[in-house]
């Protein structure tokens, strides 16, 4: 099998990823995925391969994840995201689009590799009752809907 070249690195003092996400917004909702490994939704998006623009990256998991391409994006943001899971400490890098896809969007029940994808819509009212990661997003997704931002954001480490 050939080796990775996602945008991941361990580093003796934790993991740096580089992620992109790509925000689809229709009728005052966001569409979040979710896998069946995992109990949380998220933003459709991925790791940045090596060498890959963050828009490059962005075009290719819509493709994999929606089975389509964008008719157009647009840079919405960058979330410097500091947090601990399974006792290791991550950087990650996110990079929002805002991306307008076609109408209707058909969303597929596997992403390419055919691994089950649950896809839905939810408002930010929604947001508040569902297990979103990352959690403090719940608050600030819907801000992304026009304009940039640059958002910083630290979980407190537990000891």
């Amino acid at each position: 099998m050939p080796e990775s070249k996602d945008l991941t690195l361990q580093t003796p003092w934790g993991k740096l990823n580089i992620r992109v996400a790509f925000l689809v917004f229709r009728a005052g909702k966001i569409l979040l995925q979710q896998h069946d490994a995992h109990d949380y939704w998220f933003m459709p998006g991925g790791r940045v391969a090596f060498g890959e623009t963050s828009e490059e990256a962005v075009i290719r998991e819509i493709g994999e994840e929606l089975h389509c391409a964008p008719d157009s994006l647009e840079l919405a943001g960058v979330v410097e995201n500091f947090f601990v899971s399974e006792r290791r400490d991550f950087h990650e890098l996110m990079v929002f689009y805002r991306a307008a896809l076609p109408e209707p969007l058909a969303v597929p029940k596997t992403d390419t590799n055919g691994t089950p994808i649950t896809s839905s819509w939810f408002s930010s009212d929604d947001l508040r009752e569902t297990d979103l990661k990352p959690a403090f997003l719940k608050e600030r997704l819907f801000s992304f809907a026009a304009g940039f931002q640059h958002v910083t954001h630290r979980d407190s480490k537990k000891t």
